[in-house]
């Protein structure tokens, strides 16, 4: 038995995990070896332990068979955990095996079964004016940055279009929860800065913030402008922090921080309710602002002035609502080590992890581009992003210092063929979430999915003033990707400890998974390492997702030798 699991433990088993272990440990840890062999085997095991025992330079054959009999009379047997735990001290790694006769979180949806095609669909290419930002994105990077920049030109197009646009479908909002993942020292500070100069161009900057102190900063935020649009680097240091005070109690100005975002996210066309205390700050800090535009007005010609108290009087009238359509949008860079392991079935269920955009970057090792230079934003393009926020009216006149925005919202309509599309779609996610309700629980990220395209569709036809068909088949491909990612990584966290072989095989399956794509693979090797696995183990999982991988051939560039590396199919 095995935290109240039973295992089965064959006797060339015990004998691997005894030849990890120093046969001259310590005497009380050899007693309890002993007595975890005889557990494990039910009495048997004589000859493995005597043999072990023997290659020790301890071994005294006299005692072996007196000792052995007085085991399994303790009231506290010992059994195979302990075993288990000296080996894997040593460096043993648990066998793993694959059972097909039930299906798995990783056997792959058959691609026949989707509401559309998507084998054709290029995730690094958005269509339209999103590919046209990440490509200037990634012409910012020395290294190719392809997928984080796709994810931050989503994030930046989605803040471009929030204030101003709306959806005639759903009544969907742009914003995004978008957290892009990517190993240490491989550009993602460039995709940053590029996301900060798509804010610049457009006037928006005012509202951007680098950092998240607490929950009363962020309504702080939010009073001082309709938008409040965050883009964080190490985000997972932070996520680990929120997580690490609300277990200890601790740092009590982070609780409430992601109950407060997930707040703030979805009342984006409603009201955002205040705490008294908080209310009261907001009207002090709206009252000295309403007295600086009167004051103001009475030596200005053009009306700004006039018009922004009257804003702010009205905001005042109807601050016992909330704040009126709050704008806020997440975008956050971080390493597979801080965040990976943040993503579990509570932190999908609880939402925001749940409803966040999965970017994940797969090469840990990119090639700088040859003789690499950042080129700066073309006129054209600065033109452009200027005129998509303000939905053709932009002015300098205009600019309050205040990014906001509560006028008739430029309408966006969807084809016939885009609703039906939308339509197949959110049908199929119900089917798929409730086939995770029984191979995995975890059906909220499913449902969850259905926003994310409605969000994506909408950001990508907005810039053109029609969703499209293609747009919403583009955006399905990009959330299939994204809530399979995240039901991967889930499985794997939640059972990386269990002591079942089969469910160890399917975890290790998983997070194969979550290392390759169908652009980026990895050497058995590679895996091995990367995973802490064997080789062997690497082999029979790779042969387990059978035609799920593919296994392309290539020469290094270096020693001429045959790479085998296999990719997601």
């Amino acid at each position: 038995m095995l935290n109240d699991q039973h295992i089965d433990v064959s006797g060339s088993e015990v004998v691997e995990m005894l030849s990890c272990i120093d046969s001259d440990v310590e005497y009380d840890v050899w007693v309890k070896l002993g007595m975890a062999i005889h557990e494990t085997m039910n009495g048997e095991g004589f000859r493995i332990w005597d043999e072990w025992s023997a290659t020790g330079s301890k071994y005294d054959a006299s005692e072996m068979e007196s000792k052995w009999f007085s085991f399994g009379k303790s009231p506290s047997p010992v059994g195979l955990g302990t075993l288990l735990y000296y080996a894997e001290l040593a460096g043993y790694s648990r066998p793993v095996s694959f059972d097909s006769s039930e299906p798995s979180i990783t056997d792959k949806q058959d691609l026949n079964g989707l509401p559309c095609d998507i084998s054709n669909i290029d995730l690094l290419r958005p269509p339209e004016f999103v590919g046209e930002i990440a490509d200037f994105i990634n012409s910012q990077c020395r290294y190719p940055r392809e997928n984080l920049a796709v994810g931050a030109a989503l994030s930046a197009v989605g803040n471009l279009i929030g204030l101003r646009y709306q959806d005639n479908y759903s009544n969907v909002t742009s914003n995004l929860f978008t957290f892009c993942v990517a190993a240490s020292s491989t550009g993602k500070e460039a995709v940053l800065q590029a996301f900060g100069d798509i804010g610049r161009a457009a006037g928006i900057n005012a509202a951007s913030h680098g950092t998240i102190k607490s929950e009363q900063e962020i309504t702080r935020n939010l009073i001082h402008h309709q938008a409040a649009i965050y883009a964080l680097d190490e985000v997972g240091i932070l996520l680990q922090k929120i997580e690490n005070a609300s277990r200890s109690g601790s740092a009590s100005y982070l609780e409430g921080v992601i109950g407060l975002l997930m707040s703030a996210y979805s009342k984006a066309n409603s009201y955002l309710l205040l705490s008294g205390d908080v209310r009261r700050d907001a009207e002090t800090v709206l009252v000295k602002e309403l007295t600086s535009c009167l004051a103001k007005a009475e030596t200005s010609a053009s009306g700004r002035y006039e018009k922004r108290a009257e804003q702010i009087q009205q905001t005042l009238d109807n601050l016992s609502s909330g704040l009126e359509k709050p704008f806020l949008s997440l975008l956050g860079f971080t390493t597979p080590e801080t965040f990976s392991g943040l993503v579990t079935k509570a932190s999908i269920t609880n939402g925001f992890i749940g409803r966040s955009l999965l970017i994940t970057e797969k090469e840990t090792n990119p090639r700088a581009k040859k003789r690499f230079k950042a080129q700066a934003m073309s006129d054209m393009l600065t033109h452009k992003i200027k005129m998509l926020y303000s939905a053709g009216t932009f002015s300098l006149d205009e600019d309050l210092g205040r990014v906001e925005f509560y006028g008739n919202k430029v309408s966006i309509p969807s084809t016939d063929d885009a609703m039906n599309l939308l339509d197949d779609i959110e049908n199929w996610i119900h089917s798929y979430a409730e086939t995770h309700k029984e191979l995995s629980g975890l059906e909220a990220a499913i449902r969850r999915g259905f926003e994310l395209v409605l969000k994506i569709s909408f950001i990508l036809g907005a810039p053109s003033g029609l969703r499209t068909a293609y747009h919403c088949q583009w955006a399905f491909a990009m959330v299939y990707r994204d809530i399979n990612d995240k039901t991967m990584l889930a499985f794997a966290n939640d059972n990386a400890k269990s002591k079942s072989s089969s469910e160890s095989g399917r975890v290790l399956t998983a997070k194969i998974l979550a290392q390759i794509d169908n652009k980026t693979g990895a050497t058995i090797s590679t895996l091995a390492n990367r995973l802490r696995k064997p080789v062997k183990d690497i082999e029979a999982a790779l042969e387990h997702l059978g035609s799920q991988v593919i296994m392309k051939s290539s020469t290094h560039k270096g020693n001429g030798q045959t790479v085998n590396k296999y990719y997601l199919k």
